[in-house]
């Protein structure tokens, strides 16, 4: 039990902040999505919608595990090729990834298989599984094989998909990199970069042509984009390419670019502003009460196509000054966010992060209310998001957003409380076992030295 509220040794501390604020926001952003009738309720009032909107763009706290996933990989990598004579072990990279993915995944997968065989009723709010039980094989095998998102199978787990399609080439590229002691072999991460950015412009354009004239953004337009684009690994693996590279700046920091605080003013801005503007909803934003669209349609398509890697590369920035030492005073901003996302307050957090994605979702439906509130909302609630007021009163009910937002509350904490627990468990009992196995496989590698010489790493 003590192990969830430990730090390792070599953990690197302000990406627990990092991993913790993320895990929380997603969390968040899926107690709105799979009540839309309290979206309905909150966006009455502008004031409470000032918070409310920060959660709602929660999708791109992905791109934070993204950038995170690159940047632990990669220095993990680099570490290990370090002591291996410039090679990274391929069979074993890819063994302790599926000793690190498969346990809570497989039992996440029967427990969802279970409940769709012997809970027909219950099940239709819980699980993503469609359809019968032989349907619901196809849609675990899919899961369990990482292809979930290629084959359109509705599940947050998609983003372990995207994760796993990364590290497909992450060894590879990684032994590139340690054959040079320049920014020579960043070069694969940055094309694999650009060829990325190419696709995302040019699904744009395919998906939504009326984009670019600066049209009105149709509902079957986003769900496209949703198949197409949202749901990709080859759209999606941005971030966690910028994750790369920043790993490869802290290792070697005489091949990183210069820092200054006014880089890191702007890059800690962008992230704000971002975080507030949005990504995946970003078309809605910019909606007119008359249906008009408010900003022209290429600076909208550039930033829909932009945003995501814009976002990651901020934090690519960020992150070398969060884990060196080396910081002037003038360095404000960054030393504040540093001890922030370093506290030990975050260590639970980060360390169920994991299982508490896997599970959440099954909980929310668990204790999803199904009083009034939402019964009212069944159908019809998404379409009506964007401002309808006859329809938001109804949803509000009688004791008005007040008791909307008291019910929501209960509904957040009761189902964050079993999510927690039920993590910890998972941790315990099935992360932890294959966990220590994976670590038995590279005993010899944990005892060798570190592989920083210049740059001390906070510990």
């Amino acid at each position: 039990m003590s192990y969830l509220f430990s730090r390792k040794p070599s953990a690197l501390e302000p990406l627990d902040g990092m991993r913790a604020f993320a895990f929380l926001w997603v969390f968040l952003i899926h107690t709105l999505s799979q009540n839309p009738a309290y979206q309905a309720c909150f966006r009455t009032n502008d004031t409470l919608m000032t918070f409310i909107v920060w959660i709602l763009h929660g999708d791109l706290a992905v791109d934070m595990f993204f950038v995170l996933s690159g940047f632990l990989i990669t220095y993990s990598l680099l570490k290990e090729g370090s002591r291996n004579g410039g090679e990274v072990g391929i069979i074993s990279f890819f063994r302790n990834r599926l000793l690190r993915l498969w346990p809570a995944m497989i039992f996440w997968c029967l427990t969802e298989f279970f409940i769709k065989v012997n809970f027909k009723n219950f099940s239709m709010r819980v699980l993503f599984f469609g359809g019968d039980w032989k349907n619901a094989l196809y849609d675990l095998a899919t899961i369990l094989s990482f292809t979930s998102n290629i084959m359109h199978v509705p599940s947050h787990l998609w983003t372990v998909c995207v994760e796993w399609h990364a590290y497909l080439i992450t060894p590879f590229v990684v032994n590139r990199m340690l054959k040079s002691k320049s920014n020579g072999y960043l070069k694969w991460p940055v094309l694999l970069l650009i060829l990325s950015l190419i696709l995302n412009f040019g699904m744009n354009a395919y998906l939504c042509p009326g984009l670019l004239e600066g049209k009105n953004v149709e509902k079957e337009c986003q769900m496209r984009i949703l198949f197409k684009i949202y749901l990709q690994s080859y759209t999606r693996i941005g971030p966690y390419l910028l994750g790369m590279i920043s790993a490869y700046w802290v290792i070697n920091p005489e091949a990183a670019p210069e820092r200054y605080a006014l880089g890191e003013l702007v890059c800690l801005g962008g992230v704000l502003t971002i975080s507030y503007v949005g990504a995946w909803g970003v078309f809605y934003n910019f909606i007119a009460e008359d249906g008009k669209q408010m900003l022209p349609g290429v600076p909208l398509y550039f930033y829909k196509s932009l945003v995501r890697v814009v976002f990651g590369a901020c934090w690519c920035y960020l992150l070398p000054g969060f884990l060196t030492k080396d910081h002037i005073p003038a360095y404000r901003a960054t030393l504040y966010c540093r001890s922030f996302l370093g506290s030990y307050f975050w260590v639970f957090f980060a360390n169920i992060s994991f299982s508490g994605y896997i599970w959440h979702m099954i909980v929310l439906g668990v204790f999803q209310p199904r009083d009034a509130l939402n019964a009212k909302a069944a159908g019809s609630a998404m379409d009506n998001l964007a401002g309808n007021d006859t329809y938001a009163a109804d949803v509000c009910g009688e004791g008005g957003i007040f008791e909307a937002g008291k019910s929501y509350m209960e509904f957040v904490f009761t189902s964050f409380a079993v999510t927690a627990a039920i993590a910890s468990l998972s941790v315990i009992f099935l992360e932890r076992p294959f966990i220590m196995s994976r670590q038995a496989f590279n005993e010899p590698l944990a005892n060798s030295a570190p592989l920083i010489k210049k740059e001390p790493i906070l510990q």
